[in-house]
């Protein structure tokens, strides 16, 4: 049978602080698609469904931070992983109080609850007004420069696949990321909610945009870095990245796709999001010859 009532509690809270993109996942099913080492249960043996959450389009970064935050979430180091991990917490925080135990996992990094490593216990209880951790102005961000980035507890978890499985979208696609019906390839997942009860899933989105689209985006990419039938070519990326400013504002391909162009982020907002791959690809010294270019 399933939890009605929690479900509810948990899909509603995420909803109130800002992420307009919800839904439920089985873990039983997920994990009997995904290989060894990247199922749910490889992160915790006690789970038994998967809510993720997202945000689709720009309002997060245009209205969502700035009223929590008091201020423009610009020129911050992370506004939209700690506000993400804050949000975890309270999560964790409702699933408690419902007499469940769950575990929160990042697709940026990181984890709290049941049997995480470093956990911190849910302060927040989950009501408005709960007060976000002091801001912090940017500063290069450890772990991100370096040609390696640092070990990723929750990284064996495909977050697109997850998520498609939770309804949010399709993830088999040219581009190798979630692209939802209505925000296209903007959409930015932020984490799933594991927890130790049966919640009704999310049916699947009937939507599979890349077979009849006559692909814009690879045309759009300067080093062919995308293909139909083959993984991202990183290499090539980076090595574009680090010889020329072309693709320095936003992935061309991303910008090229058809789908939900209108809810593109704002210069701002992909600047940020932006440099964070530049830093893991080109390493802290190029991160910092990007800053000083933009």
């Amino acid at each position: 049978m399933f939890d009605s009532t929690l479900r509810q509690a948990l899909l509603s809270h995420l909803a109130d602080r800002g992420f307009n993109l919800t839904g439920v996942a089985s873990a039983a099913r997920f994990d009997s698609l995904a290989p060894p080492g990247r199922r749910l249960r490889d992160r915790w043996a006690g789970v038994r469904s998967a809510v993720v959450f997202a945000t689709g389009g720009h309002a997060f970064w245009d209205e969502v931070l700035p009223r929590a935050l008091g201020r423009s979430p610009a020129g911050l180091d992370d506004p939209i992983d700690d506000y993400s991990r804050h949000i975890g917490l309270e999560t964790l925080a409702i699933v408690r109080r419902h007499g469940a135990r769950g575990k929160c996992c990042h697709p940026f990094g990181g984890e709290e609850g049941e049997g995480a490593a470093g956990t911190r216990r849910a302060t927040g209880d989950g009501r408005r007004g709960t007060e976000l951790p002091n801001p912090k102005p940017r500063t290069p961000s450890p772990g991100r420069g370096g040609s390696s980035p640092p070990p990723d507890e929750a990284a064996a978890i495909s977050f697109p696949r997850l998520a498609e499985a939770a309804g949010l979208g399709a993830a088999r696609t040219v581009l190798g990321i979630l692209i939802h019906p209505v925000y296209g390839p903007w959409v930015s997942l932020r984490g799933a909610l594991l927890v130790d009860e049966d919640l009704e899933p999310t049916p699947a989105a009937d939507f599979d945009p890349c077979p009849a689209c006559e692909k814009p985006c690879l045309a759009a990419c300067p080093v062919s870095a995308f293909h139909p039938e083959l993984p991202w070519d990183a290499g090539a990326c980076a090595a574009h990245l680090a010889a020329s400013e072309e693709c320095h504002a936003g992935c061309l391909s991303r910008m090229a796709c058809v789908v939900g162009p209108e809810h593109r982020y704002s210069p701002a907002e992909y600047r940020h999001r932006h440099r964070l791959t530049v830093e893991t690809l080109l390493g802290r010294a190029g991160a910092r010859r990007l800053e000083a270019k933009l």
